[in-house]
């Protein structure tokens, strides 16, 4: 029942109250009743008026408590509790309306929730963030730091090497100047070598050949008048002029070793040594063999020649055996060819080995092996201009290898 049903009910029952009364009262006034019946009689009228209005008002009252405790439920929070309320009654809009507000605030408390575990979510990101900025911020400080303490020690490095530099340079303007006064120092020793050379060259040369032609003349003429002593002392003499002839001819060849450059051309190592055995005249008793193939090497043709000239020729003055032997080996690696001159000669002491490679140094007597002492040095001061080096193994009365190396691209 709504409430302007209950309403007019409410309307009636006064109505009906009042008529009833007024009909009492008319009929009392024939009926003439005594004060008391009136008296009951409205009490009566009252009472049941004041059920009706009771009744009435009651239903009212339940249903605006129920829609009060909802309100209140809903105030407190509690959004579970539903309202109830039938379809006749006055509030059952009220109560679909409360109900609907109740729902919406069901979501929007549930999207407030997912809400604030969003932001939660999204504030501990935050914080995350906040965390490692501030971590990078501090690395970031420190690298910043260590690179000024990095740059303040490189700029004090760089300084002294630049100090460094500065006293480098200065050292080589002192070192230039140096080279270029001993350059001048170099030429003028040349020139002098020069002069000295051609010294020896022509006014040596001149007084030997006359006492080589004196002493011929001396055996060709006086021979019949000389006894077997003054014929051997003759004999010494003629070794002695040819071996300060041939002293000359080797110094003078030393001093314009790499001074004067010939043509490099294709040597043919094999031809080449044929062509000094040949200008050796090699004595019966001594075979020379050529083991391996030998390369053909770019290269001064004459200075080929002299090695080999030198190395063999050695060889074969050394050889104290009824049957010499004279092998010739070549053998080759990544880089360099391996030339090797051995014999079964009188053999050299292992203390001797570096001093038979200066000048002038031999280990026998002139006189019982014809010899300048300068022959391996010839040898070695050619290979080395090329690259190469040169060394000696040797067995005493055993025999001797000389070995020498020489670059397969030699720097022309």
């Amino acid at each position: 029942m709504t409430i302007v049903k209950k309403i007019i009910l409410l309307c009636l029952s006064s109505i009906l109250a009042a008529v009833l009364g007024i009909d009492i009262y008319i009929y009392c006034l024939n009926w003439q009743p005594s004060f008391i019946n009136l008296l009951i009689l409205s009490l009566i009228i009252l009472l049941i008026e004041s059920i009706i209005v009771f009744y009435l008002a009651r239903q009212i009252m339940i249903g605006i408590k129920n829609l009060t405790s909802t309100f209140d439920d809903i105030y407190q929070g509690k959004l579970e509790i539903e309202v109830l309320s039938r379809k006749d009654d006055e509030t059952f809009e009220i109560a679909m309306l409360i109900n609907h507000l109740r729902c919406n605030l069901i979501e929007c408390r549930a999207q407030m929730a997912q809400n604030t575990s969003s932001l939660q979510v999204t504030n501990q990101r935050m914080l995350n963030e906040i965390v490692q900025r501030k971590r990078v911020e501090n690395e970031l400080v420190q690298h910043k730091n260590h690179l000024e303490e990095l740059v303040k020690d490189a700029t004090l490095e760089l300084q002294g090497t630049l100090e460094m530099l500065k006293q480098e340079i200065a050292e080589r303007k002192l070192s230039q100047e140096r080279q270029a006064r001993m350059l001048i120092d170099l030429e003028a020793v040349n020139q002098e070598l020069n002069d000295f050379a051609y010294i020896i060259s022509h006014d040596l040369k001149a007084p030997l050949r006359s006492i080589g032609s004196l002493v011929d003349w001396i055996i060709n003429d006086y021979s019949d008048k000389l006894d077997q002593e003054g014929k051997n002392y003759m004999s010494l003499l003629v070794k002695r002029v040819r071996r300060m002839h041939s002293l000359i001819e080797s110094l003078l060849g030393y001093s314009v070793l790499g001074r004067f450059v010939d043509k490099m051309v294709d040597t043919d190592i094999s031809q080449t040594v044929m062509d000094v055995i040949e200008e050796l005249n090699v004595p019966s008793h001594i075979q020379i063999s050529i083991i391996d193939k030998l390369p053909i090497l770019t290269f001064e043709k004459d200075l080929m020649r002299q090695i080999f000239y030198h190395l063999i020729g050695n060889a074969i003055k050394f050889i104290d055996k009824e049957k010499g032997e004279i092998k010739i080996t070549c053998k080759e690696d990544q880089n360099t060819w391996i030339f090797n001159v051995e014999d079964n000669g009188i053999g050299i002491e292992e203390k001797y080995f570096d001093k038979i490679f200066q000048i002038f140094q031999t280990l026998t007597s002139r006189d019982e092996f014809e010899s300048n002492g300068i022959g391996l040095t010839i040898v070695k001061k050619i290979v080395e201009m090329y690259g190469g080096s040169l060394w000696v193994t040797s067995t005493l009365n055993i025999g001797s290898k000389f070995s020498f190396t020489l670059p397969k691209n030699i720097n022309q």
